[in-house]
């Protein structure tokens, strides 16, 4: 009859079913799903047997329904063995552990099948069905069904404790290895030693499928909380395989044939409806997975790829280094007196070179900023002074090409700014100068300096090219140039500004740029904290 025992045997048999078919549908090539999907089936054939045997009458037919639960009992039995071998990491056994294990569950499977072995008769009693069991048969059925069923969970307490804890798979293994201890023992005991021929109680064998269902749903959350399987996939097709279930329950216990009709109906719809559902988030997940892999692999070849920028960088600079200590030397007479026309030719090999070290330098700053690595020597300083320098140090420039170069400071006679003196002069004030002086073609260059309300703001303003709209989003950026610098500055590298506002940044203050357009001049402003 259909009572509550039984209802919840055919929902554990359906769910069963249906998460065979959803674990297997992930990776049919993998070990540990094919392993578990066999696990399950056999969790379903077990609960499917115990229902028949609960609900027919015949006696012969009773008996061979028990009998099948036994067969099926075997075989989860050596399929969770199975799948403890090849848990967590798809480690296959060797072929003759695998084969004995065939062979051990193949022949009780036959021996159970022989009419007169282990089950004799049936008994009826008020509350139900019972069967008289063989004791010696009974004895070897436990014997096997232990051997595979605890060595199962000995083998996997035993790859629990030789696991590491910050491992993966040690979590895993604690979930699978936890659940099957406490679900296998309730259900040895209700379906293994209370039916045994010493106690011939058969009233709970409903609990056993039930708490190893239970199990089932323990190994695969351990899986997917790993990331094996996608969560969003396994979520849809758990509640379209619920919407199943329920409108199949509402099919078997309608009261009319009318309802039954209309209920065999949206079951149809559901299920095309639902298919269509869980292609559409298979493909979604699929695609989505593969968007990560190659963000995953663009990341590592951006990786290797800066390594190797860092690595020719350094080694770069340190024949630049050479050859600069070279022609500085000639420069400076250490070899001796030089003809005006190779002083002339060695003075401007050295600025090449140097314009050169400070290129590849601007490159290793770059990549030690976006790595963190950068050190900054941070200590109170004359923003003023370190201004005026700069200004200094740029007037021959401004002189060769014609150029206005003015420095205004405000009344105060000292900036003093908590920071690292040599970079902020070097990479942010000596920057926003040479770029000034290198786009501007005529006219002026305006450097001024105000201190107020706790912030140093130096301003400095050109009558250059302009910076055009679609210019300005480049700015600031790694690499960024406006889409005609290189028509000026063939030696752009992009990473002028990027720096500055980097190290502007580490010293919690604020670069800005501002330009009315192209040909209009363009004004770059940075503000800093005050000591």
């Amino acid at each position: 009859m259909f009572n509550f025992p039984t209802v919840l045997l055919f929902i554990t048999a359906i769910s069963n079913i249906g998460l065979a078919f959803f674990v297997y549908w992930r990776n049919p090539r993998d070990a540990v799903n094919t392993s578990f999907t066999l696990l399950i089936l056999f969790l379903a054939f077990w609960a499917l047997s115990i229902i028949q045997f609960r609900l027919v009458d015949i006696s012969d037919a009773a008996l061979y329904f028990m009998k099948f639960s036994y067969v099926s009992a075997i075989l989860l039995a050596a399929s969770f063995y199975y799948f403890s071998i090849v848990f967590p990491e798809n480690v296959r056994p060797a072929v003759w552990h695998r084969n004995a294990t065939i062979v051990l569950a193949v022949m009780m499977s036959f021996l159970l099948l022989l009419p007169q072995f282990l089950t004799n008769g049936i008994i009826f009693y008020s509350w139900g069905k019972g069967v008289t069991l063989g004791t010696t048969d009974y004895l070897l059925f436990a014997t096997v069904f232990i051997l595979f069923f605890v060595g199962g969970h000995v083998r996997l307490w035993w790859k629990f404790f030789h696991s590491r804890a910050e491992e993966p798979k040690h979590f895993q293994l604690l979930f699978v290895a936890t659940g099957g201890t406490v679900s296998g023992v309730i259900g040895m005991y209700y379906n293994l030693f209370l039916p045994s021929p010493f106690l011939e109680d058969f009233r709970y064998i409903w609990t056993g499928p039930v708490f190893t269902f239970f199990y089932a749903v323990i190994i695969i959350y351990s899986i997917f909380r790993y990331r094996l399987f996608n969560v969003k996939a396994i979520l849809a097709e758990l509640l379209v395989f619920s919407l199943w279930l329920f409108i199949l329950m509402r099919t078997l216990l309608a009261s009319d044939t009318s309802s039954q009709f209309l209920d065999v109906g949206l079951l149809g719809i559901t299920v095309v409806i639902g298919t269509l559902l869980i292609r559409s988030v298979d493909r979604e997940v699929a695609q989505r997975e593969l968007i990560e892999e190659q963000e995953h692999e663009l990341e590592d070849v951006n990786h290797r790829q800066e390594n190797l920028i860092h690595f020719i960088s350094h080694e770069v600079k340190g024949y630049l280094a050479k050859s600069e200590a070279a022609f500085a030397a000639i420069d400076e007479g250490d070899y001796g007196p030089v003809s005006p026309e190779l002083k002339k030719m060695d003075e401007t090999a050295l600025s090449e070179t140097r314009k050169g070290v400070d290129t590849v330098m601007d490159i290793l700053s770059a990549g030690d900023l976006k790595k963190g690595t950068l050190a900054f020597t941070l200590k109170p300083f004359d923003m003023n002074a370190a201004v005026a320098r700069a200004v200094q140090a740029a007037r021959t420039a401004a002189l060769a090409k014609g150029l206005e170069l003015s420095y205004e400071s405000g009344p105060s006679a000292a900036c003093m700014v908590s920071g690292d003196e040599d970079k902020i002069e070097k990479h942010v004030i000596m920057n926003l100068l040479n770029n000034a002086l290198i786009y501007t073609q005529s006219g002026s260059v305006r450097v001024s300096l105000s201190c107020a309300n706790g912030a140093v703001r130096l301003s400095v303003a050109d009558t250059g090219i302009g910076i055009e709209d679609e210019d300005k989003a480049r700015l600031f950026t790694e690499g960024g140039r406006g889409k005609d610098s290189m028509k000026i500055n063939a030696h752009s590298t992009g990473y002028g500004l990027f720096i500055a506002k980097e190290i502007v940044d580490a010293h919690h203050g604020t670069i800005s740029a501002e330009s009315e357009g192209k040909g209009k001049g363009s004004t770059f402003t940075v503000e800093l904290p005050t000591a």
